[in-house]
C-alpha cells in the first residue's frame, strides 16, 4: 500500500506539472520551453534550486549564460567540498553525479516538450546548443579530466665522439772527422678527444653533456761519445740549424717542400764525416656518431642539463693539421645536422613528426651556440689581459729610454 501511495502521489504531481506547462505553452511556447528545460535541470542537478534558474530565465536565457550559471554552481560545490576536507575521489563522485543530473535534465526536457508538441526546430536547436555549451563548460572544471589520446612523443638520443692523435720523432746521428759520435733524438706525442651526448623529448625535457680532453708529451735526448772541440760544436750547430728548416716543413705537412730543401743540402766535410737523419710522423683520426629517435607516449625524466665541460679548451694545439679542433662545436653541429637530415625516419616522417625532430635538433644547436659564445668570451678576456700586459711593457720601455 505504501509503495502504491507514493507512486500515485508522484503521478499526481507530474500530471499537475504537465498541465501547468501545457496551459502556459498555449500563451508563449518559447518561454514555456525555456522554463521547462531549466526546471528539469534544477530538479536533477544536486543542490541546484529552481529559484536560481527561474531568476536566470527572467533575465537571460542564452545558451552561454545557462552554461555559465550551471558550471559556476557546480564548481562552487566542488570547491566547498575541498574546503570541507573531502577526498579527491569524493569530489570526483560529486562532479560525476552533477554531470549525470545535467544530462538527465536535458533528456527529460526534450521528452516533456515532445509530448506537448513544443519541440519545434528552433526550440530543439536552442536546447542542443545549450547542452553543448553546458558540457563544454563542465569539461573545463572536471577534477579528473579524461585524457584524450595524445600525439606520440619522440625521444631523441644523439651521441658523437671524435679522437685525434699525432706522433712525431726526430733522430740525427753524426760522426765527426775525429771519430766522435753524436746522437740527438726528439719525440712528441699528443692526443685530443671530444664527445657530445644529448637526450630529449618533445615535452621540452632534455639533457646534454660535452667533454673535451687533451694530452701531450715530449722528450729530448742528446748523447756524445768522444771529445768535441770548438770547431766541431760550431759545425754541429750550423747543421742543426739547416736540418731544422727541413724538419719544420716536414712536420707541418709540406713533405714535398721538405724534400726539395733536403735535395739541396750539403754536409760540411771539414769537421763532419757522416750523418743519418730520420723524420717520422703519424696521425690518426676517428669519429663515431649515433642518432636514435624512439616513439613513446610516456614522458620519462631525462634529467637536467649536466653542464658544459670546457676546461682546457683554450689550450688546443695551434698546429695546422689540428685546426679543426679550434672549433669542435661547429664540427659537432654539422655532424648532428647531417645525421638528422639523412635519417630515413626523418625523410619518411610526416610534417608533424619532422617538426618534432627539428625541435629536438634546435635545442642541441642552442646548446652548441652557448658553448661557442662561452669560449669566445674566454678568449676575448685572455686577449684583453695580453693587451694590457703589452701596454705595460711598452710603458716600461719608454721609461727606460727616458
Amino acid at each position: 500500500m505504501i509503495n502504491t501511495f507514493y507512486s500515485n502521489t508522484s503521478y499526481v504531481r507530474q500530471h499537475t506539472e504537465l498541465s501547468s506547462i501545457e496551459n502556459e505553452a498555449q500563451r508563449n511556447p518559447s518561454s514555456t520551453a525555456n522554463e521547462a528545460m531549466l526546471a528539469r535541470l534544477a530538479k536533477n542537478v544536486p543542490g541546484l534550486k529552481k529559484e536560481d534558474v527561474t531568476e536566470l530565465a527572467n533575465n537571460d536565457f542564452s545558451p552561454a549564460k545557462i552554461a555559465e550559471k550551471i558550471s559556476q554552481f557546480i564548481a562552487q560545490g566542488l570547491q566547498n567540498a575541498r574546503n570541507a576536507g573531502r577526498s579527491e575521489a569524493d569530489i570526483q563522485s560529486k562532479f560525476d553525479a552533477a554531470v549525470a543530473g545535467v544530462q538527465k535534465g536535458f533528456d527529460e526536457a526534450r521528452e516533456i516538450l515532445g509530448n506537448l508538441n513544443l519541440l519545434s526546430e528552433s526550440i530543439s536547436a536552442n536546447i542542443d546548443e545549450t547542452e553543448k555549451q553546458t558540457f563544454a563548460a563542465l569539461d573545463a572544471i572536471n577534477p579528473s579530466p579524461v585524457n584524450t589520446p595524445s600525439l606520440p612523443i619522440y625521444h631523441t638520443q644523439v651521441a658523437a665522439a671524435e679522437r685525434f692523435s699525432s706522433a712525431e720523432s726526430f733522430s740525427l746521428d753524426l760522426k765527426t772527422q775525429d771519430g766522435d759520435t753524436v746522437k740527438i733524438s726528439f719525440a712528441n706525442q699528443s692526443s685530443h678527444q671530444a664527445s657530445f651526448a644529448y637526450a630529449g623529448d618533445g615535452a621540452g625535457n632534455y639533457s646534454a653533456i660535452f667533454e673535451l680532453s687533451q694530452s701531450q708529451s715530449s722528450s729530448l735526448q742528446f748523447q756524445v761519445e768522444g771529445d768535441l772541440d770548438e770547431d766541431e760544436l760550431e759545425a754541429i750547430a750550423n747543421l742543426i740549424s739547416e736540418i731544422s728548416e727541413i724538419a719544420n716543413e716536414f712536420f707541418s705537412g709540406d713533405v714535398q717542400k721538405a724534400f726539395e730543401i733536403a735535395s739541396e743540402f750539403q754536409l760540411d766535410k771539414t769537421e763532419l764525416a757522416s750523418m743519418n737523419l730520420q723524420l717520422t710522423k703519424s696521425q690518426e683520426y676517428t669519429a663515431v656518431s649515433s642518432y636514435r629517435s624512439v616513439q613513446n607516449n610516456s614522458t620519462p625524466d631525462v634529467g637536467k642539463l649536466t653542464g658544459h665541460l670546457l676546461n682546457n679548451f683554450d689550450q688546443a694545439t695551434q698546429r695546422p693539421e689540428l685546426g679543426f679542433l679550434q672549433d669542435i662545436q661547429q664540427v659537432s653541429q654539422r655532424l648532428l645536422d647531417s645525421l638528422v637530415q639523412q635519417d630515413s625516419r626523418f625523410i619518411e616522417a610526416d610534417d608533424e613528426q619532422q617538426s618534432t625532430f627539428s625541435s629536438s635538433l634546435s635545442k642541441i644547436q642552442d646548446i652548441l651556440l652557448a658553448m661557442r659564445e662561452a669560449r669566445a668570451e674566454k678568449i676575448a678576456e685572455a686577449e684583453d689581459i695580453d693587451s694590457v700586459a703589452d701596454l705595460d711593457d711598452d710603458d716600461d720601455d719608454e721609461n727606460d729610454d727616458d
